[in-house]
């Protein structure tokens, strides 16, 4: 009964998706796909057709190449660090793997006036130690991430990003945080731009971590288990899943 559920990882290619999922009773769906390869990556938000959040707008991807030509976007390119001999990846690539869908809603605030909530579903890169390319792409992705929520926080707009980020952000949110180096452990890139982003951004734009409003210093609370050695059984994971929001005194739960 949620007005709005956001799933990742679908791994549903356009051409293949059943009708059963693409049209489900009292919701319409919002997908993102993979371009690059089927069976792969994917992302789709269900929003209640009959609840409070339907959406006003709706887009595929970060940063707008999907809704553009090539020509529009080919001499724009995001890119990382170039110190670090990262190389840069156009807007189109960063949104070729369907990584993202973002619906924006207008719903009411207490007072009974309107304000603007985008809901940001991402699916983030994994981190492969053995593919250096892998990760530059990762890191480029989200600096498109951080880039769009800063625009849209800019505009006025309560921004809620959900979804597998791929970090686990603290030692308590990994299941061998007691023996993991701590320095070596927050010093890897993709967890310093979290807590960055989590502490305060370029021009002042924040983001809160909803669960940890909640739940500061609980420990064991993970989302996700190598399926491979059933992990799930002991509890054996990390906690690479979020709901980040930029007003945290609109969350009244998160478990």
């Amino acid at each position: 009964e949620a007005d709005i559920t956001a799933l990742q990882e679908t791994k549903i290619s356009r051409d293949g998706l059943p009708e059963s999922l693409a049209i489900v009773p009292g919701y319409d769906g919002f997908f993102a796909f993979s371009s690059r390869r089927s069976g792969y990556s994917g992302v789709v938000t269900y929003v209640s057709a009959e609840g409070r959040g339907t959406p006003v707008a709706a887009e595929e991807g970060l940063t707008g190449a999907l809704t553009r030509s090539a020509v529009d976007e080919i001499n724009i390119p995001i890119k990382v660090n170039q110190n670090d001999g990262r190389g840069g990846f156009s807007p189109r690539e960063l949104d070729l793997e369907g990584r993202a869908v973002i619906t924006q809603h207008a719903v009411l605030n207490e007072e009974g006036g309107e304000l603007i909530l985008d809901v940001v579903n991402v699916y983030c890169p994994r981190v492969d130690p053995d593919r250096p390319d892998r990760a530059a792409f990762k890191l480029a992705y989200l600096s498109a991430l951080e880039v769009r929520v800063r625009s849209l926080i800019e505009c006025g707009h309560v921004v809620i990003v959900l979804g597998d980020l791929n970090i686990s952000h603290c030692l308590t949110d990994h299941c061998d945080g007691a023996s993991l180096d701590a320095a070596e452990f927050n010093t890897r890139p993709d967890r310093l731009w979290l807590s960055r982003l989590l502490e305060e951004a370029e021009g002042g734009v924040r983001l809160w971590d909803a669960f940890r409003l909640r739940h500061p210093t609980r420990t064991e609370a993970f989302t996700c288990w190598n399926t491979k050695i059933g992990a799930r059984e002991n509890n054996y994971g990390t906690r690479i899943d979020y709901i980040l929001i930029s007003h945290p005194n609109l969350i009244e739960d998160c478990d």
